[in-house]
């Protein structure tokens, strides 16, 4: 999902210095490694304490100076779990922060990590944490609770799929970790315990539904590219009329009312072309 975002005045995250981390990605690799997303802070609309939090408290001791980390006996966040409720945008923040630590890449399901045949789960983890850990690599699973759900209420729905949960908790664990893993999830409640726990991922981010001022911010950055008649003060009034609704929802808003102006052979959208039932009666 593509949340569109607001220019900020932070300095470019892609730096020289981690450049060498993805110039020289091996061929023979199991799993798809990729350069850093294209995907930037810049690419979520709204949300700017969140952009905030992530770049000084997991960013920053990995791209600029991390002596107060070293001389204070502190190992900086390796790994993120966002949650919240769908199509808030928890994907494009996990591709985000993977450009802004500017490692090498990889983006998996559940399904490529589990098996029906005995111990392929647990052994594909393991060659993908062996990968990880000599590409110094960000590790990023979507919809995190279909592969770490709780093992108490049947989500691991047979053994070997609890024998993959556990292997990817002990690499979570691991010493000497040189990989990064984001995690996201719709459903915090479902996770297995042990992944909540300190000491794998510490580092728990809600992606909420936006606030009027990020509903805004969203709205504006869908029409940047889009020719358009509407004043920033129409704007606010819509999203004043559109609480409760996700980054998704505005998104499609947004592709439905250029689809409604491009019939018509507009110039220009207008407020006429934006049908608000459609989220806000749903």
């Amino acid at each position: 999902m593509h949340d569109g975002g607001v220019e900020n005045q932070h300095p470019d995250e892609s730096t020289a210095t981690h450049e060498q981390k993805t110039q020289m990605i091996p061929e023979n690799l199991e799993f798809d490694w990729q350069e850093p997303p294209e995907t930037t802070f810049d690419d979520v609309g709204g949300y700017e304490s969140v952009k905030e939090e992530l770049r000084e408290d997991v960013v920053s001791p990995y791209v600029n100076d991390s002596a107060g980390y070293d001389r204070f006996g502190v190992t900086p966040d390796q790994g993120v779990l966002f949650h919240g409720p769908p199509g808030t945008g928890k994907t494009l923040f996990a591709r985000a922060l993977a450009n802004a630590l500017q490692r090498p890449y990889v983006e998996l399901s559940q399904s490529q990590l589990t098996s029906k045949w005995i111990n392929e789960g647990p052994d594909l983890v393991n060659r993908l944490f062996e990968e990880a850990q000599q590409l110094e690599g960000v590790v990023f699973i979507d919809e995190a609770e279909s592969l770490l759900g709780s093992r108490d209420d049947g989500l691991s729905t047979n053994r070997e799929d609890a024998k993959t949960t556990n292997t990817f908790l002990n690499k979570l664990s691991q010493d000497d970790q040189q990989f990064f893993v984001v995690l996201t999830t719709n459903r915090k409640e479902q996770m297995d315990e042990a992944v909540l726990r300190p000491g794998r991922i510490d580092k728990h981010v809600e992606i909420s539904l936006p606030d009027a001022e990020a509903r805004f911010q969203i709205l504006r950055t869908q029409l940047e590219d889009v020719p358009t008649a509407l004043r920033d003060s129409e704007l606010r009034e819509m999203v004043e009329e559109l609480e409760a609704v996700s980054g998704a929802d505005l998104e499609q808003l947004v592709a439905d009312a250029r689809r409604s102006a491009a019939k018509e052979n507009a110039d220009a959208l207008t407020r006429e072309h934006f049908d608000l039932s459609v989220i806000t009666e749903t």
